[in-house]
């Protein structure tokens, strides 16, 4: 059996909590770090007992004969270090951490960069891997809540723009696992309580790119006529129990991601109250993986490392491929494009400029400020939500 040697190209608490995953994989070789940061990678490489350090991804790819190259980095730098990679030697498999850009010109490039040197480019939605996710996926299969109706989609409560970005690209390519391709999109956005505007165009914190929309309203329509309604709405406090993607079936249900557990209603919710939510308890097969319990690990990196693995095994692409992950982008896109122009937009959507550039074109507007990007969310609302309420 292969043992696979992985690189890692950025080394922060994204990096960390991978490289501990692959770290915990029989197959894998944690086998060099890079980072520009050299007490962070000093860290990592005492914590991981890897040798092999390098401050430029350039000198660890011409060194090292590595399987998978790992970027865990900032959204910004998602794109311009994978397309580095591609171009400079390209590895088997490529893993990057979601959203895999913050423009889909730059997405489309990764993905023909990858395909040209048929390196096996993936996006890390981890949670699509996981076992509650392959478990609802049986269920289904099997009848367990009948044929689907539709999904239901709830954000972290965070600024819905960076909640959608940030959150909302794991559960619309979760939804994409059950359902299939998208066809088109319906949205709204609320800024304030107002429809958003041009105006309200921002720069996202920590590197997500342009943004708009404190409140997120969608619906997608799937091949065979299925629907997913998103929310990607701003409470009071964000929390990681509001988030859930929810299957609807006509006999039953199936909520997952919420406190990363897998829920079922089963029966038909004819009156409300009458069949309740069950937790679904996972069997050991399913839930353990070589020796670790998912209970333990629900962030699910080891179930995306073994899917990298897999892949590569098999010769095939990734569940969380880098067509998904383009997929989501344009999902995600779409629904601005939706808002703004008032009208249902189907996919693929037309290339060229990111569709908040252009609103901010159309109005004769500038950039925003892009020292904004550099802040984390936490410091970055207060002056959003300043900003809105003197608008």
């Amino acid at each position: 059996m292969t043992t696979y040697r992985v690189g890692f190209l950025g080394i922060g608490p994204r990096g960390l909590s991978q490289a501990r995953a692959y770290a915990l994989h029989p197959r894998v070789e944690l086998a060099a770090i890079c980072d520009v940061d050299a007490e962070r990678l000093a860290a990592a490489a005492g914590e991981f007992g890897v040798e092999r350090t390098y401050a430029d991804f350039r000198a660890m790819l011409d060194a090292e004969d590595l399987d998978v190259v790992n970027i865990p980095t900032r959204t910004d730098l998602h794109a311009p270090l994978t397309i580095g990679v591609l171009e400079h030697r390209a590895p088997k498999a490529v893993v990057v951490e979601k959203p895999m850009a913050t423009s889909l010109s730059d997405a489309d490039r990764m993905v023909e960069l990858a395909a040209a040197a048929r390196t096996r480019l993936a996006v890390h939605h981890q949670m699509r891997t996981t076992p509650t996710f392959q478990v609802a996926e049986r269920l289904i299969d099997q009848g367990a809540i009948g044929p689907l109706t539709s999904i239901k989609i709830r954000g972290k409560g965070y600024y819905g723009g960076y909640d959608m970005l940030n959150i909302g690209t794991h559960l619309l390519n979760g939804a994409r696992r059950f359902a299939g391709q998208a066809r088109s999109v319906t949205a709204m956005c609320l800024t304030g309580g107002r429809p958003t505007t041009a105006a309200d165009v921002i720069e996202g914190p920590y590197g997500f790119g342009l943004l708009a929309g404190e409140d997120i309203s969608a619906v997608y329509e799937f091949d065979g006529g299925l629907h997913a309604f998103a929310e990607m709405h701003r409470r009071s406090q964000s929390d990681s129990g509001w988030v859930h993607l929810k299957l609807y079936g006509e006999d039953g249900a199936l909520c997952l991601y919420n406190s990363r557990q897998l829920f079922i209603r089963r029966g038909r919710d004819s009156c409300v109250g009458r069949v309740p939510w069950e937790t679904y308890e996972l069997d050991d097969a399913d839930r353990i993986l070589h020796g670790c319990d998912y209970v333990d690990h629900a962030g699910g990196d080891l179930w995306m490392a073994e899917e990298t693995v897999r892949a590569l095994d098999d010769d095939r692409e990734h569940e969380c491929s880098g067509l998904e992950g383009r997929a989501v982008m344009e999902m995600m896109d779409g629904a601005w494009v939706s808002h703004f122009s008032r009208a249902r937009v189907d996919f693929p959507l037309p290339r060229g400029d990111h569709p908040l550039r252009r609103e901010l074109a159309a109005a004769g507007l500038p950039d925003p400020d892009p020292e904004r990007s550099k802040l984390r969310y936490a410091d970055w609302l207060p002056g959003e939500l300043a900003r809105i309420q003197t608008a």
